[in-house]
């Protein structure tokens, strides 16, 4: 039936029901009820409007439950479809006399349902009929009575302004309580039921829902942020999300609905998390720790060396074990799920800046295009290829000069994340040819890219005449639709 979007249906409805601007938008605040209605009574909802054409409905909406499953192979008429109103006999008595009218609807062959129909009113004038249908399978007469004319009292208070999350619906085996406007529980569901059970409580109906037995166990209140009608406690063991939905009229309280959420594993899922990025945090933390204590070695047996040579490649390396050692600090930073590119590739030209550049020379750092965040299995070979990418651009490309500019350029398009290193340096040396060479950087970032990361690599002379400069150009798959790889 596809995903339901109160606006779409109110757009629809003024094109196919013969409705002014103030209707349609009458119909968008009560559709935002629809889902929630659906959940509350486990029914599969209709929603019929008098169609342009005489003697017709059009098919508003169509909503299956999240609380109740239906066979496959039910019957139901769908969004957009036109349908005699002889065809619909409850739905054409609720459009033309108002109130509530029962009846049943048949589903499949030699099976049917109880179905309830009732009109949503703009004033004195019928707009549209909310049918449902429901299992009334072990409900009585008052409950199902007391669940029909809830439906009813939420599409009232639909009409009134209302916070976006107060009517979302429901997630599968929520426990519901309903209570008159004297506060008294009519109808408890099997959730419900079962869970006050476990609770210590046996009966729910006829007592008042603020009633000292129903929070005997309670050991711990704490309300929503940002929902007022919303709050976690913990009783007899387990934690529970609760939320009140007040049906208000004339400015009394006519009826209270009670959502309650059994969420102790979610709660001990999430503890279990924070509890686990905690720990990986921490490696990530001790893991630049000791790749820090390796490159000062490596910087104490630089200086002993007489050795240009050696000076040199000890350098490198250095160079190399800090970048890694930089995506494990980001990474104990920021979380362990993923890292922002262009964030990391600052820090790591910052790293090859103190190590490569004299003091006096001026760079301009250029980070252009959207940020771009991969998963942490990636940081550490793509902080060595931006390592090695910054220092042969600062060793190299910027020869016998005192400022020059870096610069990265980010972009994203179907299946693959390109990565555009550049800089005004010299260029490429005339006649060097990059996928022959056996320089050792090259090597690294030819099996980090390819091999590693299943990638790309292009090294490229800045192509306007009158520049100089080299790109290096990356691209790496992903997964189209997906924020990470």
């Amino acid at each position: 039936m596809g995903a339901f979007s109160a606006r779409s249906l109110a757009a629809a409805a003024r094109e196919n029901a013969p409705l002014s601007a103030v209707q349609a938008e009458l119909l968008h605040c009560v559709g935002r009820a629809l889902p929630f209605i659906a959940d509350l009574l486990g029914a599969q909802l209709t929603l019929y409007l008098p169609a342009r054409e005489k003697g017709r409905f059009f098919v508003a909406a169509s909503l299956l439950p999240h609380t109740a499953a239906f066979s496959k192979e039910a019957s139901f008429p769908a969004v957009g479809a036109s349908v005699v109103c002889t065809e619909e006999p409850l739905v054409y008595a609720a459009l033309q006399r108002g109130g509530l009218h029962r009846g049943k609807r048949e589903v499949g062959f030699g099976e049917s349902l109880e179905m309830l129909a009732f009109a949503v009113m703009d004033g004195a004038v019928p707009l549209a009929v909310v049918a449902l249908v429901l299992d009334d399978e072990g409900l009585t007469q008052t409950a199902l009575d007391d669940l029909a004319k809830t439906a009813m009292d939420v599409v009232q208070q639909a009409k009134k302004p209302l916070a976006d999350h107060a009517l979302r619906p429901l997630a599968p085996g929520t426990a519901i309580l309903i209570t008159d406007r004297f506060r008294r529980i009519v109808f408890a569901n099997a959730a419900a039921l079962h869970l006050y059970r476990m609770l210590g409580v046996g009966s729910l109906v006829g007592v008042q829902i603020f009633d000292r037995r129903l929070y005997a166990q309670v050991t711990r209140e704490s309300m929503r942020a940002g929902a007022p009608q919303e709050k976690e406690v913990e009783a007899g063991g387990r934690t529970l999300l609760v939320r009140d939905v007040a049906i208000v009229e004339g400015g009394a309280e006519i009826r209270r609905i009670r959502l309650l959420q059994d969420v102790t594993e979610l709660r001990e899922k999430e503890r279990e998390i924070r509890v686990q990025a905690a720990i990986i945090q921490e490696i990530h933390h001790r893991v630049k720790n000791s790749l820090q204590t390796v490159a000062g070695l490596l910087r104490m047996q630089a200086r002993r060396s007489g050795s240009a040579e050696v000076k040199d490649a000890l350098k490198e390396s250095i160079g190399r074990i800090l970048a890694i050692a930089g995506a494990h600090e980001m990474l104990s930073v920021n979380g362990a799920g993923s890292f922002a590119v262009q964030k990391a590739a600052k820090q790591v030209l910052a790293l090859v800046r103190r190590t490569v550049v004299p003091a006096d020379f001026v760079i301009s750092e250029v980070f252009e295009g959207e940020e771009i965040t991969l998963p942490i299995a990636r940081a550490a070979n793509l902080a060595l290829v931006m390592n090695e990418i910054f220092q042969n651009a600062l060793e190299h490309g910027f020869k016998d000069r005192r400022s020059g500019t870096i610069g990265l350029r980010t972009s994203r398009r179907t299946g693959v994340v390109c990565l555009d290193f550049y800089d005004d340096g010299c260029g490429m040396p005339e006649g060097f040819a990059p996928e022959k060479s056996q320089r050792l950087g090259l090597a690294i970032l030819r099996t980090i890219v390819e091999s590693e990361l299943g990638g790309s690599l292009r090294i490229e002379s800045c192509s306007d005449a009158q520049a100089h400069g080299t790109h290096v150009i990356l691209e790496i798959p992903w997964e189209d639709g997906l924020d990470d790889l």
